[in-house]
């Protein structure tokens, strides 16, 4: 029977994980997908690989045999691909063309679309070796990382870089929870004039840029700040709740309200546009960005709210 690699490569990493959502998150792909393709892997081999309970995953006697067979089938296949390279007068193993992509929050770069971006570029260039590096808040375009080809992030960018715009997202402003404001469904500018936003005067300037969203003083307000803390996001929520500082947010991680806090859109602010940065202009990256781009077409419903690329702010 054909032997399908990306099932194989599949099996041996839920059996290094023994846990499905941990292994789904390290191969980027959805956790339904990652157990379907385990499933059919079965259904060909004609025997279970892995006990599945609610409280933990194990391999089946018949998975054991057959992991270090899986292996040395996936060893020979990345042999067999740098002997092609070698043939075709490419680049020796240790010079083996790469990508390396930064992802804003991680597996939540692009949402729910994340894992299919990555899957389908590494499934349609397996020529390149990808690389991924995950960006926090305080460098969400890389700045950091002169390494990175790729970013996929949100808004703006760096000076030089060629930015494509995936989809918007509405832009959301996090509210403590003690607040009267809190209750209300749609904030307007004028409910928050006289309120306390964040500050991020000590934070890199690319960050300070990326959490402005917009500047408040063209609207005609010059707002009270507080200096936050540079500080994990789950601890900095807790820090805007206990000082009852308001923060813009754009991050589609926090669709759920994050400890604290809850979440408003904020009328008539222009949308927030989830984007790939293309930091090198060279085939690999462009590779990379029509990819993104395919892929976010073909799958934006995914995304709750989403608008596509051509969509202009509000």
């Amino acid at each position: 029977m054909p032997v399908d690699l990306q099932q194989l490569r599949y099996f041996a990493v839920v059996a290094e994980e023994l846990h499905f959502t941990r292994a789904a998150r390290r191969l980027y792909v959805d956790q339904s997908a990652l157990s379907a393709a385990v499933r059919r892997l079965e259904r060909d081999l004609g025997t279970s690989l892995f006990v599945r309970t609610t409280r933990h995953v194990e391999l089946t006697e018949a998975g054991r045999v057959l992991l270090p067979e899986a292996r040395s089938l996936l060893a020979a296949a990345e042999e067999f691909q740098l002997a092609v390279e070698r043939a075709r007068g490419g680049p020796q193993p240790e010079r083996r063309h790469r990508v390396v992509v930064g992802l804003y929050c991680g597996s939540m770069a692009a949402a729910e679309l994340t894992g299919p971006i990555v899957h389908a570029f590494h499934t349609r260039h397996p020529e390149l070796a990808l690389e991924v590096r995950p960006l926090t808040l305080f460098d969400p375009w890389g700045a950091a990382d002169p390494d990175l080809d790729v970013v996929v992030t949100r808004d703006g960018g760096l000076p030089g870089d060629e930015v494509t715009v995936l989809f918007h997202t509405p832009r959301l402003l996090a509210v403590p929870a003690q607040l009267d404001l809190a209750g209300v469904e749609e904030v307007h500018l004028a409910d928050v004039a006289d309120l306390t936003w964040t500050g991020t005067g000590g934070w890199p300037p690319s960050a300070q840029e990326f959490m402005a969203g917009y500047d408040l003083r063209a609207e005609g307000l010059d707002v009270r700040r507080a200096q936050a803390p540079a500080l994990p996001i789950d601890e900095a929520w807790r820090w805007h709740a206990e000082h009852e500082v308001l923060v813009m947010t754009n991050d589609l991680t926090v669709r759920r309200s994050p400890p604290g806090v809850v979440l408003r859109p904020l009328a008539g602010r222009p949308t927030v546009p989830v984007t790939v940065l293309d930091r090198r202009g060279d085939s690999r990256t462009r590779a990379f960005v029509a990819v993104a781009a395919e892929v976010s077409a073909a799958l934006r419903d995914l995304v709750p709210d989403a608008l596509p690329p051509q969509a202009q702010p509000a």
